[in-house]
């Protein structure tokens, strides 16, 4: 087509690895789910008939976490690929004694 990627090469390249994203978008290679899942783009592929089941699985297990923690335990996920080791360890630090002043906890 000749033209550069719109969008997803960074996704692609912090989940598959620089040798890996090189291979699939420079060629054009395309991949099955099976493979995205190989590849470690997707946690979990299921047949079209059991996405209902298997999206309302997770959604009660999320249903059930307590909150604050798992938007903290979130924060700290997106933040560690900005932040440097020693700030995002006393980020997660204060973030743990801040949530065990919680009802969460």
């Amino acid at each position: 087509m000749g033209l550069a990627p719109g969008c997803g090469t960074q996704f692609f390249a912090r989940t598959t690895g620089y040798q890996k994203a090189c291979e699939y978008i420079l060629t054009s290679k395309t991949f099955s789910a099976k493979k995205a899942k190989e590849l470690g783009m997707v946690n979990i592929v299921v047949k079209s008939g059991q996405m209902d089941d298997t999206i309302k699985q997770f959604a009660e297990k999320f249903r059930k976490l307590p909150p604050l923690a798992v938007g903290n335990a979130k924060m700290l996920i997106n933040k560690s690929f900005k932040n440097y080791m020693i700030s995002h360890l006393e980020l997660a630090s204060k973030t743990a004694s801040e949530s065990a002043a919680t009802e969460d906890f």
